[in-house]
């Protein structure tokens, strides 16, 4: 029985088959078009140019290559500092020596005493001031606050001290679906704005708000009562 080549497919009769033409001939064909493709695929053989010519389609050797740089590069002038006017490139060291004379003209102390001296400083956080705040003023801001914490406490606590407290809900609006029948003084947090409420007997109304903010009832407490 007749097998095929692997790669174009060629008919393999086996030893006991007839000589079949056709076979012989499909053989023939694919081994033409093969070649056919080769030839028509093959590289041309390549010519270099010992140095590059302006228009040739041709690759440029190595030496060629080598030579036109060396030849460029022969070509350059630096100057031995930066020159007005001048299309050339500057050495390093040239570069280094101007740049550090400049530097050594520049008295940076005197600037910046003068720009210490311009500033002018607050004794205590101002609305709208650009000045800074002196360590002291920060530190008399920060004591005045904590003792005005310290007094909205106290008289959070009086406030609480009658208050009848409710569990959290999500949000305001849960407060009247979730207590829909509130006694007096009944107090409930809110805890997506972490406010509370008290309910006056008629309508619930804004206790704390959240200056010092809190999420349950034992927060509240501790911060309504001290």
């Amino acid at each position: 029985m007749a097998t095929q080549t692997t790669h174009y497919n060629l008919v393999k009769p086996d030893i006991t088959d007839k000589v079949d033409i056709t076979q012989l001939n499909g053989n023939s064909d694919i081994i033409d078009q093969t070649l056919h493709d080769l030839e028509d695929n093959k590289q041309d053989n390549l010519n270099f140019d010992d140095e590059p010519k302006d228009g040739s389609q041709n690759p440029v050797t190595s030496d060629g290559l080598k030579k036109a740089f060396d030849k460029v590069q022969s070509s350059l002038k630096f100057d031995e500092q930066p020159t007005a006017g001048s299309d050339n490139p500057v050495k390093s060291k040239g570069i280094k020596s101007y740049v550090d004379k400049k530097v050594s003209e520049i008295d940076v102390s005197e600037q910046l005493a003068t720009k210490q001296d311009k500033l002018s400083w607050d004794n205590s956080p101002k609305p709208d001031s650009q000045n800074p705040v002196t360590s002291n003023g920060i530190y008399n801001a920060n004591q005045a606050l904590s003792e005005g914490m310290s007094d909205l406490r106290q008289q959070f606590g009086s406030m609480a001290a009658g208050l009848i407290w409710q569990e959290a809900v999500a949000n305001f609006a849960a407060i009247s679906t979730t207590y829909d029948a509130p006694e007096k003084y009944w107090a409930v947090t809110v805890k997506d704005t972490g406010y509370t409420y008290v309910y006056d007997g008629s309508t619930w109304v804004l206790a704390l708000i959240n200056t010092v903010r809190f999420f349950n009832e034992a927060e509240a407490r501790e911060i309504l009562e001290g």
